[in-house]
């Protein structure tokens, strides 16, 4: 299937439905394909127009942007198993925007669920995570829940003490 350039309408509804309809038996991972074709669509087009990403443009309000996509896309290849590829897009994002900490979020909890970089490098990313957020933030809690394992699988990482004070930061309830 071959995205129409003149209705982006369509492919932002296939894209929702992916997601969305992603689990069902029948037709899930046709949905799920069929959003990841229509993501690449508009990643392709967006390259060659990037003012639609400007806030103040007429396209979604400048909602339709490559880092958004790259994010959703992402959760799509996490659906289907596919982390490498996950993560390169994520890894992607992050080079359109250093700061998009949700896409950092989303990276280093598949390195370290799947183990795909060393608890070191998995450390330092879930710190620049909390370092990045306010400390409130509710989803600091994964993140310090992260840094206190991989302190406990890497000794070289901190102290036993540290890795406490994480666990006391990760079970925080207000």
């Amino acid at each position: 299937y071959k995205p129409d350039e003149g209705s982006f309408g369509s492919s932002v509804l296939r894209i929702m439905l992916g997601p969305y309809m992603g689990g069902h038996p029948l037709y899930g991972q046709e949905l799920i394909a069929a959003a990841t074709v229509h993501i690449e669509f508009l990643l392709k087009y967006i390259e060659q127009h990037l003012e639609i990403e400007d806030r103040n443009s007429m396209v979604l309000g400048g909602c339709l942007t490559r880092t958004a996509l790259l994010w959703l896309r992402s959760s799509l290849h996490m659906a289907m198993g596919n982390y490498k590829a996950a993560t390169k897009d994520l890894t992607k994002a992050l080079e359109i925007d250093e700061f998009y900490t949700q896409a950092r979020e989303s990276r280093a909890c598949v390195w370290a669920a799947v183990k795909l970089k060393s608890y070191a490098i998995i450390f330092e990313e879930f710190k620049r995570i909390v370092d990045d957020h306010h400390e409130d933030n509710r989803s600091n809690e994964v993140s310090y829940a992260w840094l206190s394992l991989s302190i406990l699988s890497d000794r070289s990482l901190g102290s036993l003490d540290e890795a406490r004070g994480y666990t006391r930061k990760a079970k925080r309830r207000d």
